[in-house]
């Protein structure tokens, strides 16, 4: 059974997720240090992936877009657009930006109600943000 893989870009960190095959939950994988380096950038997300999944079962990939509140484009968004055009390079898969507005408020409020400090909460921040986007998108699909 075919996985997708959730993707939250950010500039220090990119978090990684993965569905079951059944494309029904969304579960953490971790996250890799971003670079300056788009193309290193899109390398390491595959490898991680790798090292996690067999990326021949992965069908689709779901990027966080960055939108202001009011649907506009972030100053963010060329950065992602630009990291998805050197991940297309990498793989043949069709990649889908995903709305990810208020992810990391979604994410932080979890943690918090989780009673997790914020030393640990910085560390897998960009991980939890990559699970509500490709949970969302996951939902979206399933209804």
């Amino acid at each position: 059974m075919s996985k997708m893989i959730g993707i939250d870009y950010g500039q220090a960190r990119i978090g990684l997720s993965i569905s079951d095959g059944m494309k029904i939950i969304a579960r953490p994988i971790g996250h890799v240090k971003a670079c300056r380096q788009m193309q290193r950038n899109a390398l390491n997300v595959i490898k991680a992936v790798e090292a996690e999944e067999n990326i021949g079962n992965i069908d689709t990939i779901v990027v966080g877009f960055p939108r202001k509140l009011s649907g506009k484009i972030s100053l963010m968004g060329d950065e992602v657009n630009l990291f998805i055009e050197k991940l297309q390079e990498v793989v043949s898969m069709p990649i889908i930006r995903w709305d990810e507005r208020m992810t990391t408020l979604q994410a932080t409020r979890a943690m918090k109600e989780a009673n997790m400090n914020r030393k640990k909460r910085s560390k897998i921040i960009d991980t939890m943000s990559a699970v509500i986007i490709l949970q969302s998108y996951l939902d979206y699909v399933c209804q």
